[in-house]
């Protein structure tokens, strides 16, 4: 028998973390939702980043909350550079009218990955 879904829980939801007790971390195979959040987290493996690494998180993400964010763990890998943003939802980062649309999370990283590969003379290096 595979996993099973809470389907009233999950209907009955009212916030992230009842749905993903109800639904996602059952579906999953996860225990529940901390066990879903604890093992599905980067933050244990963010000290341990050897490559240049950019991470973009805006502090009203409905998904993530700031006070998720490893911040001393960030700030003591040199190879990891922050982007926290105050807005920007979850992963949207999109300003600008519907006929000109900006999306600053890709403009952001291909700036991060131009500094890190590109060399002076515009040959692409490996990090």
């Amino acid at each position: 028998m595979g996993p099973r879904l809470h389907v009233a829980g999950a209907l009955a939801a009212r916030t992230f973390r009842e749905f993903d007790a109800a639904a996602t971390a059952p579906l999953h195979g996860f225990r529940d939702a901390d066990d879903y959040y604890a093992r599905s987290s980067s933050a244990a493996f963010l000290g341990a980043v050897r490559t240049p690494t950019l991470l973009i998180h805006a502090e009203d993400d409905p998904f993530l909350p700031p006070e998720v964010i490893p911040r001393a763990t960030v700030g003591a890998n040199p190879r990891l550079r922050s982007l926290f943003t105050h807005a920007g939802g979850h992963v949207g980062f999109v300003a600008g009218p519907p006929w000109a649309r900006c999306y600053w999370a890709e403009t952001r990283a291909a700036a991060f990955v131009a500094e890190h590969l590109l060399a002076p003379d515009g040959v692409l290096q490996t990090l």
